[in-house]
């Protein structure tokens, strides 16, 4: 009897660890099919397109005999609504878009005759983004390597008490506001941004002064000692 109980015991520790791994298994499945059907939802054509500048919008349907497009600014409103794209041959269709001044995701959607039959694609499948530099990261990491960087100098410079080290440090946070005056900040180019790139450049020059000050200071300083000597 104690060996039955034990086997029985064991079997169902066993039932249960397999019971454990298939459940496992079949949670990391659904969630991996879910990831995928997002990844699929998010699909996009369009690279990031420089602000003021045309976007080029591309669509390809070898059965279509005409397809029209329409697109939408950042804050939602219509930009233009069943524009006709232009047949370019081998059933690519083209359209300029040139109204680039907001910053944004502008939403795209295309409607043509596929095999006879009028079909829009999915809301929200196609897009492009305007840039105040037509890149996705670089207006953005430019100016956080320069804040960094005037962070890591001027602390360093409080240490050692070294004002060419401070007016080192003042210009990478000069560079720093000028670049967000010009660019903006990622897809921000408001008067936050600008706000900000005022408050950058004010700063810089503050401690540009100062270590200037400084610099002159200790140079007559040593001059004076000279001349005592």
């Amino acid at each position: 009897m104690m060996g039955l109980k034990k086997y029985t015991n064991y079997t169902m520790k066993g039932g249960n660890t397999t019971m454990n791994k298939n459940i496992l298994f079949i949670l990391i499945t659904l969630l991996f099919i879910s990831s995928m059907s997002f990844a699929l939802a998010e699909t996009n054509n369009y690279a990031p397109v420089k602000q003021n500048t045309c976007a080029e919008i591309r669509q390809t349907c070898g059965s279509c005999s005409y397809l029209n497009v329409s697109i939408s600014y950042p804050n939602s409103s219509m930009a233009v609504t069943n524009a006709v794209m232009t047949a370019s041959g081998g059933g690519i269709y083209t359209y300029s878009f040139c109204n680039t001044q907001q910053l944004g995701r502008y939403d795209v959607m295309t409607c043509g005759d596929i095999n006879t039959e009028h079909t829009c694609t999915d809301g929200g499948t196609l897009w492009f983004d305007v840039l105040t530099t037509g890149r996705s990261t670089g207006n953005t990491l430019v100016p956080l390597f320069l804040m960094l960087g005037w962070v890591v100098f001027f602390l360093f410079a409080l240490w050692r008490r070294n004002e060419y080290i401070g007016l080192f440090s003042s210009f990478l946070i000069l560079a720093a506001g000028v670049y967000m005056m010009i660019y903006g900040f990622g897809i921000f180019a408001d008067n936050y941004t600008r706000i900000l790139s005022f408050i950058s450049i004010g700063v810089g020059l503050i401690i540009g002064f100062i270590s200037i000050i400084e610099m002159f200071g200790e140079n007559g300083g040593n001059n004076e000692d000279s001349e005592e000597d």
